[in-house]
């Protein structure tokens, strides 16, 4: 029970440390935002928002540590909905910074025929997490074509909320799998993420890599978290 009662209070502390990076991230971004209106000339942008969903491929370094050597677990598919805010720093060059918030729901399945228990296998797994990015990106405008080209680069803070699995086999019945009680996962990563962004209008369309700099499970074998994401979103 009071074993229990710990993890439940190690959760609850990291939880609370994100979601204090989190409001100051988002406090350091309308900090930002007061200043510049306090500069800009009245009716000039200043910024904007962007709301976007992205398919993510997702490398989650554990290989097959978890399944001791039966199957390799690392890939899986996922989504994400975020709000981005970009705040102009410069009023001589199309410089911002991008801070906001999103989610990601990945999941991973699998079936095949395991030879050491002879016999056919699945294995299911879901994950939940939410990230905070603080971007630098550069706009290129690109002429009459009104197309903008945007690269950027930065760091980023990420709870992880859900990491849960199942697998089945055959005849033999069903093991639930929690990587944070099971494996001791980290509840919080911070990593680093670059990529480009094309603006047309209100259109944006993107392609980026993420990287944890801490791994996500404390085994030899495993590595950290990697996420390749395709996005598609508008620009308000």
């Amino acid at each position: 029970f009071n074993y229990l009662i710990n993890k439940k209070n190690k959760f609850m502390k990291k939880l609370l440390t994100l979601a204090i990076v989190a409001l100051m991230s988002l406090g350091a971004s309308a900090q930002l935002i007061s200043s510049n209106m306090l500069t800009k000339q009245k009716g000039e942008k200043t910024g904007y928002n962007r709301l976007t969903f992205s398919y993510n491929s997702i490398s989650f370094g554990v290989d097959d540590a978890i399944t001791g050597g039966v199957r390799d677990i690392s890939a899986w598919s996922g989504i994400s909905l975020d709000w981005i805010k970009g705040i102009s720093v410069s009023s001589s060059m199309p410089l911002y910074i991008e801070t906001g918030v999103g989610m990601t729901y990945g999941w991973y399945s699998d079936n095949f025929y395991s030879e050491n228990a002879e016999r056919d296998v699945e294995i299911t797994g879901n994950y939940l997490g939410m990230k905070v990015p603080v971007n630098v990106t550069y706009k290129i405008d690109c002429g009459d074509s009104g197309i903008k080209i945007a690269p950027f680069a930065g760091v980023y803070f990420r709870g992880n909320f859900v990491a849960s699995g199942k697998s089945s086999v055959y005849r033999s019945g069903e093991h639930d799998f929690d990587a944070f009680d099971d494996a001791d996962a980290s509840r919080f990563n911070v990593g680093m993420n670059f990529g480009a962004g094309m603006e047309y209008k209100k259109l944006y369309l993107g392609l980026s890599y993420s990287k944890d700099f801490n791994k996500f499970i404390d085994y030899d074998e495993a590595g950290s978290i990697g996420v390749f994401a395709a996005t598609v979103g508008l620009v308000f």
